[in-house]
């Protein structure tokens, strides 16, 4: 398998030659193009998806460019590309409309025809809803093959909760498809009749809501249990045909809430409990005549407070005798006193 340099990609680009004969159709994704050699479609660029988007865009091949513009949105009409990237990196140019009246300019890459590179372009062969039958009245029900109900509604569109896109060739394939989804989260679908929005046509929705107005013709069908309501969620066994859905949620907050409970009231006896204990302290201190504030016992203040006394006046002190001689201790006894000393 060869390896492709990018660098030699950049200065020389891919292989010039038209891959397709001319005037021959070739399909991509369902649509089909007819193959302009050596004609470029100067109009008409435009940038499919967001703001951010960077447009034109890179792509290998005409085939590669044709895949890109058959899933655009909105619809694209056809694509030119640069195969030799004189022009840029970006060589594949999506267009929002067919060719006008000034139709192609001739792009043979030799110089002779004033442009000095290649183009081939690719028209897409489609007319919005061109091919695709315009039949919705309000509040229908239409029966999808699995037996699931939905019920319609005209000029309505819900711009969220897309689960898959894919073409559709009527509003009863594309329930159709929405019924067969493995999952079962598909509540819901939209349908352009008018590709005004791309060829692909068909979203399937995992949600009812918001739905609004539609400037595009485009039809809303949502999945009903009874004919008439619309699902605000995937059904459970035995409605619809959806697979069961799993009650192991069920089991925690339950078990959660029982063991919060039991908490609750342990806590609350063992408040009741300490409660209890400090009252009982209270009244036996109370009884001895003593307070108990905050678990601890203090005397009583107005009650017990010491009086202080002093001595009586009258009393005089009393003083050791002056009179009594000095003894001194005997010879002997004052030797051994030093050598007890030493």
């Amino acid at each position: 398998m060869a390896v492709v340099d990018p660098l030699s990609q950049l200065t020389s680009g891919f292989d010039t030659q038209c891959p397709y004969t001319n005037g021959s159709i070739q399909f991509a994704n369902g649509v089909n193009f007819t193959v302009y050699c050596g004609l470029d479609e100067p109009y008409n660029d435009y940038c499919p998806g967001s703001a951010e988007s960077l447009c034109p865009v890179h792509m290998e091949s005409l085939s590669d460019c044709m895949a890109y513009c058959s899933q655009s949105h909105p619809l694209c009409a056809g694509v030119s590309w640069n195969p030799d990237l004189l022009n840029g990196y970006g060589n594949c140019y999506p267009k929002n409309a067919p060719p006008n009246s000034y139709g192609f300019y001739v792009s043979e890459g030799d110089g002779s025809t004033g442009q000095s590179f290649w183009v081939h372009t690719a028209i897409a062969n489609i007319v919005n809803g061109s091919d695709i039958t315009v039949d919705c009245s309000d509040q229908a029900q239409i029966m999808a093959l699995n037996g699931n109900t939905f019920i319609t509604s005209c000029n309505r569109e819900m711009a969220d909760n897309n689960l898959t896109i894919s073409h559709e060739a009527s509003i009863q394939d594309c329930i159709d498809t929405c019924a067969s989804a493995v999952d079962g989260t598909c509540l819901g679908v939209v349908y352009d009749t008018q590709l005004t929005n791309g060829w692909q046509n068909c979203y399937l929705k995992n949600a009812t809501a918001p739905i609004v107005d539609s400037t595009s013709g485009s039809t809303v069908a949502l999945l009903t249990s009874d004919g008439k309501t619309p699902l605000s969620s995937a059904p459970a066994s035995g409605e619809g045909g959806s697979p069961p859905k799993s009650k192991a949620w069920i089991a925690g907050p339950i078990a959660g809430g029982v063991a919060l409970i039991s908490i609750l009231i342990t806590a609350l006896m063992l408040v009741r409990r300490r409660k209890s204990r400090r009252r009982a302290a209270a009244v036996a201190a109370q009884n001895q005549g003593y307070y108990y504030t905050a678990g601890k016992v203090e005397l009583d203040g107005r009650e017990h407070r010491p009086v202080p006394t002093e001595l009586e006046a009258w009393k005089s002190p009393i003083e050791m005798e002056a009179s009594a001689p000095p003894i001194e201790l005997e010879g002997d006894v004052r030797r051994q006193s030093r050598k007890l000393d030493r």
